[in-house]
């Protein structure tokens, strides 16, 4: 989800994770993301291309002009956010298992009748076929709403009650548990495990926290109590069973992946010039709060932010420009020209360095300054106060 300038959403991994696992437990086969990679909008010939009040066709929401971002898995630059990694072993369950949950049917053993907020619950769904297997789908997670763990659960599908003994449902679980799942010959009857993978001989399960591993084998129950991606813990019908961590699940199969640091060293600035007036916030069309216009970006505050060294387009490397500040939003110029923009919400304004024109050794940042109950929807990570200040300006190496 973007920041559009009246209204600034800050994107927690369990809110991407929760709306893919509920889609999926409510029939979906396809897992659709807009957008899964962030990206950068191209200069337009004649005018900016970003949506905005002011342009036909595009009503309801002023974006920046330039990045679009949209707080994705896969940031603007190729950077990894934690959403990512939360969402890969659901993006691995649907490439391993999907061909057997395409064709399952949705049901909805639980009241359907929710509120906002409702906790009087458990929240699940089960999506299965006569004799081909079942997945039981949990999400006991909403966004702001806190709900409480869930305790003496037991699930009933069909002819199978699991698991043994009833448990907790911690709060904020989201999984997917199987029932009656084909493993050649064989059958896991019932597992209070997600199931992450399967292939090459081998199937993984990822153990939730909190939650006790327990697996039924052709009628035999057993608890798994410690998680290893190197020793299975079963092996029925030449498959080997593992039990994993959720960090091991997350980064299952990506074991040559290089777990580089992230690498800050603090990039000098200076304020050149104080803001100027106030400027009068407009509503548009969509009667919320309009975006500055070229004119008000006059009256911003600028700093100068000094290079250490030379980066350029074609220029190898992994660097970005990370800019820590509080205000109502901020611009980056290169040489004169913008090259990235951004609505304050309380995160870092990014840029990537290996982006910047040849022998580029200064850039300018402007700021408006954040207005006294402007209307305009801030997260609770943010910093409100009014005004504007650049916190902190660092060199940082991550993984794309």
């Amino acid at each position: 989800m973007t920041t559009a300038y009246h209204r600034r959403p800050y994107i927690y991994p369990e809110d991407a994770y929760s709306m893919a696992l509920v889609k999926l437990g409510s029939g979906s086969n396809l897992l659709g993301y807009y957008m899964y990679h962030g990206g950068t909008n191209p200069e337009g010939r004649l005018n900016t291309l970003n949506e905005c009040q002011t342009s036909p066709g595009t009503a309801n929401n002023d974006l920046p002009v330039c990045t679009y971002d949209f707080q994705a898995p896969l940031g603007e630059f190729g950077q990894t956010y934690p959403q990512y990694y939360m969402l890969r072993p659901l993006h691995l369950f649907m490439h391993d298992f999907g061909e057997l949950l395409a064709p399952m049917e949705a049901s909805f053993p639980a009241p359907q009748d929710l509120t906002q907020g409702d906790d009087s619950h458990l929240r699940w769904s089960i999506r299965g076929m006569k004799n081909e297997g079942t997945f039981v789908f949990i999400n006991n997670y909403e966004r702001f709403a806190d709900l409480s763990a869930k305790r003496g659960v037991q699930f009933e599908v069909g002819e199978v009650k699991f698991p043994r003994k009833p448990i907790t449902i911690p709060a904020g679980t989201m999984t997917i548990f199987p029932v009656n799942l084909p493993v050649g010959k064989s059958i896991i009857n019932w597992a209070t495990a997600q199931p992450v993978a399967r292939r090459e001989g081998k199937m993984w399960f990822e153990r939730k926290a909190d939650i006790a591993a327990e697996f039924c084998i052709n009628g035999k129950t057993r608890t798994v109590k410690k998680a290893s991606d190197t020793k299975p813990f079963a092996t029925i019908e030449g498959t080997e069973l593992y039990l994993i961590s959720t960090e091991q699940a997350e980064h299952l199969f990506l074991q040559d992946e290089q777990k580089k640091p992230v690498h800050a060293g603090d990039v000098p600035f200076a304020k050149v010039k104080e803001s100027g007036p106030l400027r009068t916030i407009q509503k548009g069309r969509a009667k919320v709060a309009e975006a500055p216009s070229e004119s008000d970006w006059e009256n911003a505050a600028v700093y100068r932010i000094s290079i250490p060294f030379s980066h350029g387009s074609g220029a190898r490397g992994e660097a970005l420009l990370s800019i820590t500040y509080r205000g109502d939003c901020a611009r980056l110029y290169a040489d004169g020209r913008l090259v990235a923009d951004n609505f304050y919400y309380g995160r870092p304004f990014l840029y990537a360095l290996w982006r910047l024109p040849e022998g580029c050794r200064e850039l300018e940042l402007r700021i408006l300054p954040l207005q006294q109950d402007a209307p305009i929807y801030l997260p609770r990570e943010a910093d409100k106060t009014p005004g504007e200040q650049l916190v902190k300006v660092q060199e940082i190496t991550t993984l794309r």
